[in-house]
């Protein structure tokens, strides 16, 4: 029972400290990471992205997921899946925008960004954690 504690802590700390980052201000992340064009279904993304002179387009290579689903059939399609869920990384997503510890934080998978194809600005890949 105490070697699973020990397991369960870290996980738990996640799920505690890391949470959505509100629209606007990951549309100005993903607005760095694509440089201009998004695929993506959610409204408020869209009009977050939109405001930004993002230009909303389903064949773009980079796509913006708003659920586990999504990020499956995006993935399948062969994009670069853009997500806000941690957990999203081991369905397909390349990389997540977070709040942790009160600050925004990308995490890229780097096992879907290159199966993705697609290049990630080298400010992007500075800045970022992997997983």
């Amino acid at each position: 029972m105490r070697i699973r504690s020990l397991f369960l802590l870290p996980a738990l700390a996640l799920l505690v400290t890391a949470g959505d980052v509100p629209a606007p201000l990951a549309a100005k992340l993903v607005k760095i990471v694509a440089s201009g064009k998004v695929a993506c279904k959610d409204a408020e993304m869209a009009a977050a992205l939109t405001a930004l002179g993002v230009t909303i387009d389903p064949g773009a290579k980079f796509a913006w997921a708003g659920s586990e689903g999504e990020v499956k059939s995006l993935k399948a399609a062969g994009k670069c899946v853009l997500g806000n869920k941690l957990e999203w990384l081991t369905s397909g997503a390349t990389l997540v925008v977070i709040e942790e510890g009160g600050k925004p934080q990308m995490i890229i998978h780097a096992g879907n960004l290159t199966a993705s194809g697609a290049t990630l600005p080298e400010v992007v890949l500075k800045v970022s954690k992997r997983q």
